[in-house]
């Protein structure tokens, strides 16, 4: 603290730090005897077995929990000693000083000067005195008094209110919650048994295991018994006969308590001290009623029913399944999303989520307490979507299967690939970024310092990637529930982006690149295959002059949205530029297969995909004059009376009439359709730009990256003369390409290239590049160690 003042020291008295140092001994003396005994009296006893196992274990736990708190004890008694010791004799120097010196007229002013003195020396002496006192105390206050801090912190830490939790209070609180008779210790100690250390809370959020008191695990659990008979209204509206204040810390408090609970790395101290917890967290301690909403399908499946005008028929009674899911996000989203890291609360609803979006893809569904066109559904399964979202631990779960079988009945199984579909495929309004919020959170954390996190993305891009890949057949075309044949970019344009975005920053690892420095994120591991130029027959029995493979439909689905196209393919052609400067280098020999292998799934993708949508294009017009030409045959047959409403009419005019009637109108030109030109080869025309830009920088990025190694290269490129004797400005001075220079003289470009750059160089590339052309399978990398 700043100097103090005269006024303040006079009136202070170190004396109570004393006291309470002597205080805080005798209670670390009382705790290490109560401690002592306890430990004895267990190991004491005459048992063997398991169960003298699980008690001694349990007493050394209880012995250390103890001794933790006398520890703290301990350093709080010295904090008040360490503290009296360094500014009791200071405050009496001070006060006998000023006493003795404040003689008539003289006086210590509240700033140490002493005024009125006829000896000015010894004044000044005087005042170098005292604030040299009063500094040490200042300087001794700041020590002890963040000692003293740390002390008491600790203390509350290990002594809450949590400390006197039990599973009986629990059971009696939430009574008088629900009654309104609630007292201020009652709400303290909801808010205790749901309050985690800075500590609990990085491991909650880095999936790591969180150990609580028993009692504090028990006060959850109890508390989570108590609502089995209560409806989802009914959870929501603990606490509503309390004070608006005191409602919204419980309604926090209930939260908290749910998304702890329902989380499977929380649990007691085990017994033996492995991981074989005896109490932890997970579906099965959720109330009933939420257990029942985040497990059953919520679909529910039709039948035949002759009786029903519409067909079908709705088995079961109407459990209102989305107004209570609806609900159970608003009492989810009451609490403190540092909790919401990994529960099977979270993990519930992302997973109801996805089948709620099936639901205006299926006629013969209806959802429970939502039935309508699918537009209520998929705002419900948006704000579901988003709520999860910043919880990435759920959300890699939902991603890649792991940990989600407890959102399942007892008798089913998780299948992540068909869930992730149904929120891709799914139809997001304009308005709803719930699906885009899922993913975009991959991409941010895919180079991130903490490992915890950059693991978790890089498992979750991975698994993305190939759903998304090995699925292109309903997502690059013919998206289910589409009669025209879109793609996933028409149709989910924000979602396509989140997606690219997402996923970019990982195509190094999907490629197979094995140079550690090109790699951002150290888990993601490349996909199998990336697609080859070999001549061969296409699934229609064409010849084509390449396969798709993993890699190229990765990029054909997202070249479905031109702007995610344009981002996704930038990225890649860097990745491409730097592999080719490396390969210039001399120092990677896998650059150049690398390179050949990526660019090569951008041309195929974006060539597959231009086909399909220019195919898609195609198919709508003659499926559209198609059925205008069948309307008119229909009508035809009802004039003629061969067809009407009621059946079949034999009349020998219609058998005259009809063909000749049917002659006279024209069949849609299929053949003339498919020739049309479309927007298609305008709008991805940027795209095309980048992969040709990627050939025509191949050249320029190896002469760079044997420019690094041989210093001077880019010049001679400048100087080097055509055949008649001219220069060109090939490089700028920062060393970048004048691509307008270089395509405008490409044959003097060559011809400097051949002259200049050494032909093993260029046979090696040339060799490397060519099998990674024409070979399918990326060699798989470790991401850990950037190398085969």
């Amino acid at each position: 603290m700043e100097r103090p003042t005269r006024d303040q020291v006079m009136s202070w008295d170190a004396s109570p730090l004393a006291d309470i140092a002597a205080d805080a001994d005798k209670i670390v003396q009382g705790i290490d005897t109560i401690a002592d005994s306890m430990r004895r009296t267990i190991s004491g006893m005459h048992w063997s077995g398991a169960a003298a196992t699980a008690a001694n274990h349990r007493a050394d736990n209880e012995y250390q929990q103890i001794r933790t708190i006398a520890s703290a004890y301990d350093e709080l008694g010295t904090a008040c000693r360490t503290a009296h010791s360094q500014m009791n004799q200071a405050i009496a120097d001070i006060k006998s000083t000023v006493h003795a010196t404040e003689v008539e007229p003289v006086s210590v002013a509240d700033d140490w000067s002493v005024l009125n003195m006829q000896d000015q020396n010894e004044a000044e002496n005087i005042t170098a005195r005292l604030t040299g006192l009063a500094d040490s105390i200042g300087s001794a206050m700041d020590t002890a008094g963040k000692a003293i801090a740390t002390a008491v912190d600790t203390l509350a830490a290990l002594t809450p209110v949590s400390a006197g939790l039990s599973g009986t209070l629990a059971d009696q609180d939430l009574t008088d919650f629900r009654n309104g008779t609630a007292t201020p210790e009652e709400l303290a100690r909801i808010q205790a048994a749901t309050r985690l250390t800075p500590e609990q809370k990085q491991a909650l959020a880095d999936g790591r295991p969180v150990e609580l008191p028993q009692g504090q695990f028990d006060y959850l659990s109890h508390l989570m018994r108590s609502e089995d008979g209560m409806t989802i209204d009914d959870i929501a509206n603990i606490g509503s006969h309390l004070t608006p204040d005191q409602q919204q810390q419980l309604q926090r408090g209930i939260a908290d308590s749910m998304q702890l609970i329902s989380n499977p790395q929380v649990h007691t101290a085990s017994i033996d001290g492995s991981a074989n917890w005896p109490d932890r967290g997970g579906m099965e301690q959720l109330p009933a009623t939420v257990r029942t909403v985040l497990t059953e399908n919520p679909l529910w499946t039709s039948g035949p029913n002759t009786t029903n005008p519409y067909g079908v028929m709705y088995p079961g009674p109407n459990v209102g399944y989305g107004t209570q899911l609806d609900k159970l996000v608003d009492i989810a989203s009451r609490g403190d999303k540092s909790m919401a890291q990994g529960s099977d609360l979270d993990r519930g609803l992302i997973k109801q989520a996805s089948e709620i979006a099936t639901l205006n893809k299926d006629p013969n569904h209806d959802f429970a307490g939502l039935s309508d066109d699918g537009t209520k559904s998929s705002a419900l399964a948006d704000k579901m979507l988003d709520f999860v979202s910043s919880d990435h631990q759920a959300v890699h779960d939902f991603i890649t299967g792991e940990n989600m079988n407890p959102t399942c009945t007892p008798d089913g199984s998780y299948n992540a690939e068909s869930h992730v579909l149904d929120v891709l495929q799914n139809e997001w309004g304009k308005d709803q970024h719930g699906a885009e919020n899922i993913f975009e959170w991959i991409g941010g954390d895919a180079g991130a310092p903490d490992q915890a996190a950059q693991q978790r993305a890089g498992e979750s891009a991975e698994h993305l990637a190939n759903i998304i890949s090995h699925n292109e057949a309903t997502l690059a075309q013919d998206m289910p529930g589409r009669s025209d044949h879109a793609a996933f970019g028409q149709v989910n344009p924000g979602v396509s982006n989140a997606v690219a975005g997402a996923l970019k920053d990982y195509i190094p690892n999907f490629a197979g690149v094995n140079e550690p420095g090109l790699l951002v994120n150290h888990y993601a591991h490349s996909l199998d295959t990336a697609g080859d130029h070999h001549d061969g027959v296409g699934r229609d029995g064409s010849r084509v002059d390449h396969h798709p493979g993993d890699l190229s439909n990765l990029f054909k689905v997202i070249d479905s949205n031109p702007d995610a196209a344009a981002m996704f393919n930038s990225r890649a052609a860097k990745v491409a530029g730097q592999l080719d400067f490396q390969a210039g280098t001399g120092a990677n020999p896998h650059a150049a297969y690398e390179s050949a292998q990526l660019t090569g799934a951008m041309q195929i993708g974006l060539n597959d995909e231009l086909f399909s949508l220019t195919k898609i294009d195609h198919q709508n017009t003659a499926d559209q004059q198609t059925a205008e030409y069948n309307k008119k045959l229909e009508i035809v047959d009802v004039v003629t009376g061969a067809v009407n409403p009621t059946g079949p009419v034999i009349s020998t005019t219609a058998w005259v009439l009809d063909p000749v009637v049917k002659a006279e109108i024209p069949s849609p030109d299929i053949p003339s359709i498919n020739e049309q030109p479309t927007h298609w080869s305008d709008d991805l025309e940027p795209v095309r730009q980048i992969t040709d830009q990627n050939s025509l920088y191949q050249q320029t990025n190896i002469v760079s990256g044997y420019n690094s190694t041989h210093p001077g290269t880019l010049e001679l490129f400048n100087t080097h003369p055509d055949p008649s004797g001219r220069t060109y400005q090939f490089f700028d001075e920062q060393g970048r390409p004048n691509a307008s220079v270089i395509e405008a003289n490409r044959a003097a470009f060559d011809n400097a290239y051949a002259k200049i750059v050494p032909d093993s160089l260029t046979n090696q590339y040339n060799d490397s590049h060519g099998r990674g052309w024409v070979d399918d399978k990326i060699p798989p990398i470790d991401p850990q160690k950037g190398h085969r």
